[in-house]
């Protein structure tokens, strides 16, 4: 499968107009992401993003991470299912930090930790277009939770931070007075 998803990367890189590209459940192998992450910088048009499933590690979301600076256009990036832990999580927060049109990161179900929650808290606070952040199945604890749950900025509305409903913001703070945690 996974050169079927560097075929289909080659070709997209050609595609000036691709604005989605959904390469979840591919099982993509070691060298074969890193070439994948570093033609993403190519598809200048590309706004969603999903890579769920593929056994993404620290070592690729770092390099994704680094990659997806280069991409200014991309508004939703779905990294659930996958293998990313503190260090990941913290090169994407870097990532997120410079990355103006994100509304959408999807961390689902990975490792990440205190560490890695916290530096993503900081990253959403700052990252003014980011709407929606789910980090549900995570291994954190609850200061890390409230940190999430208080990175609200203008525009970010809904912090996903465990297995149980979503915490919605309103002009007062969580709507009907509910953590959510």
């Amino acid at each position: 499968k996974s050169h079927g998803a560097m075929a289909v990367l080659e070709a997209a890189s050609n595609m000036l107009a691709l604005t989605s590209l959904n390469l979840s459940d591919n099982n993509i192998g070691g060298d074969n992401k890193r070439s994948l992450f570093a033609g993403l910088g190519s598809c200048r048009a590309l706004k969603t993003l999903l890579l769920s499933s593929n056994n993404i590690n620290d070592d690729d979301a770092s390099s994704l991470g680094t990659d997806l600076a280069q991409n200014q256009s991309l508004t939703s990036l779905h990294l659930a299912q996958n293998e990313i832990g503190d260090d990941g999580a913290v090169r994407l927060a870097r990532a997120l930090k410079g990355s103006p049109a994100m509304r959408e990161l999807n961390l689902m179900e990975n490792f990440v930790g205190d560490v890695g929650a916290m530096a993503l808290s900081e990253a959403a606070g700052a990252c003014s277009s980011l709407t929606s952040l789910n980090l549900s199945g995570n291994d954190f604890g609850g200061e890390s939770r409230e940190a999430l749950m208080g990175c609200r900025s203008a525009t970010l509305t809904t912090v996903h931070a465990e297995e149980c409903a979503p915490v919605v913001f309103d002009t007062n703070g969580p709507a009907g007075g509910q953590r959510g945690v």
